[in-house]
């Protein structure tokens, strides 16, 4: 808006430097006075009206426009000043500047200014600046018409040189009444069309905000439904989880009665797997209750439940995996459920990524990096993020969440999340984090609830 205020401003100090304008008004004008013909000094009349129409919405417009910048800015509340007091500070520059055509800042002018605060006022409930623009450009049109009507001279209207010559011959001519008349009818029909556009608009305006307030409230709406079900569906699943607890402590304490009672060393054995797998099975449970209970399993135990996950699917013969052997059974601080759902959403991201090509490639695999973090990788040959690796973005129509899953996980677990490019030119999504040092070696909860 800044650029099309000061291109309009520049425009209208150059058109004061052309005067091929100047010069259809007095050809029009010697025509009427040799052939005594009324109808050339209405064109004459008109044409200067247009001129001087054209180079007050430049200037007017121009202004108009800055000052809405400004109050743009930071609500500044003096921006509607600005029109006001520049469009006079312009005609003082064009005289100190000795300008080839000075305007005249006379009646016409002092009522486009007041047009400005019209406008203002009429147009504040309309925010496109190009609909006021429209609106403005008829108010001074309209008002440009005053300064060839003969009767308003006296008022100080029509005191420019050739507005003063055109009606001075329509006198000599005893044209004026003519010249009253249809200056009068066509300053009426533009004024009121401009009352009309801007009726319109602020009506058009009006409507969109009410459409806009409407659909906020129908999203909004939207959003508290779907959090009410959420919220359902969460709840559900809480009881359920701990409905699971009850016959799983059954299986627990006759696990554990078999046990230390049988003398049967094969029975004594399915017992102690019936009772390990039941404690897990607990802290599964007790995972999905609390996002934050956390367990020590080895990058061997994470990657398998998360394999588990997606081998039933079509595209995981396009997963290779690459993961040293010296690596497989460190062990690492997470909650099993949560980070291998992170996992396998990067998984399902890549393998979008790469839907369509010709020979589709997914890496999953484990490093160690200088410092001795554990780095858990997923990289595809797709397409890459772009100019969306800042923010995470999809390039495949998604809404991006799984991204922003993985993100809260990751965060939530202490580890590094990064973004990058891989070797074969697609994504490449790398979770990092300190070993955890387990001294016993077994699949032990470090907490949770229930």
């Amino acid at each position: 808006m800044v650029l099309w205020a000061s291109g309009l401003l520049f425009a209208w100090v150059l058109s004061h430097f052309v005067d091929w304008p100047i010069r259809a008004v007095l050809s029009t004008l010697d025509r009427s006075v040799r052939l005594l013909d009324s109808g050339f000094l209405l064109v004459s009349a008109t044409v200067l009206v247009g001129t001087n129409a054209v180079r007050a919405f430049m200037l007017y417009t121009g202004w108009f426009l800055l000052g809405q910048c400004f109050r743009d800015l930071d609500n500044f509340g003096p921006g509607r000043w600005i029109p006001l007091l520049g469009i006079p500070g312009s005609y003082v520059a064009a005289w100190a500047f000795r300008m080839p055509s000075v305007p005249h800042f006379g009646g016409p002018a002092v009522m486009a200014l007041i047009s400005v605060a019209m406008v203002q006022y009429l147009s504040r409930d309309v925010v496109r600046p190009g609909n006021r623009t429209i609106v403005l450009g008829a108010l001074v049109l309209s008002m440009q018409w005053l300064d060839v009507i003969p009767k308003l001279t006296d008022y100080g209207f029509g005191w420019g040189e050739l507005s003063l010559a055109i009606k001075e011959v329509a006198t000599l001519m005893d044209r004026d009444v003519v010249l009253d008349v249809v200056g009068t009818m066509s300053f009426v029909f533009s004024f009121a069309m401009a009352l009309v556009i801007t009726e319109l608009f602020v009506g058009y305006e009006k409507r969109l905000a009410q459409l806009r307030l409407l659909r906020k409230r129908e999203r909004e709406l939207s959003r508290l439904r779907q959090d009410q079900t959420e919220s359902r569906v969460y709840r559900e699943m809480q009881y359920l989880v701990h409905d699971l607890k009850r016959p799983l402590t059954a299986v627990m304490g006759l696990s554990d009665v078999i046990s230390q009672t049988s003398t049967d060393p094969t029975a004594v054995r399915h017992s102690d797997r019936i009772q390990g797998a039941a404690s897990r099975m607990n802290q599964m449970i007790s995972e999905i209750k609390d996002p934050t209970a956390v367990q020590v399993v080895s990058v061997s135990d994470l990657l398998d439940y998360s394999l588990s996950q997606i081998r039933p699917l079509e595209w995981s013969s396009a997963l290779r995996l690459e993961i040293p052997e010296e690596l497989r059974n460190r062990s690492i601080r997470v909650n099993l459920i949560r980070f291998s759902r992170a996992v396998v959403n990067l998984l399902d991201n890549s393998h979008r990524a790469t839907v369509g090509r010709s020979d589709p490639r997914i890496f999953l695999g484990v490093s160690e990096s200088r410092d001795g973090n554990i780095v858990l990788f997923v990289r595809d040959n797709g397409p890459g993020f772009g100019d969306d690796i800042d923010k995470g973005g999809s390039r495949w129509g998604s809404s991006g969440l799984g991204l922003a899953f993985v993100k809260d996980v990751t965060d939530s677990h202490g580890w590094k999340f990064e973004l990058g490019s891989g070797p074969d030119g697609g994504a490449s999504v790398e979770l990092s984090a300190p070993p955890f040092e387990d001294r016993s070696g077994k699949y032990e909860p470090l907490s949770g609830r229930g």
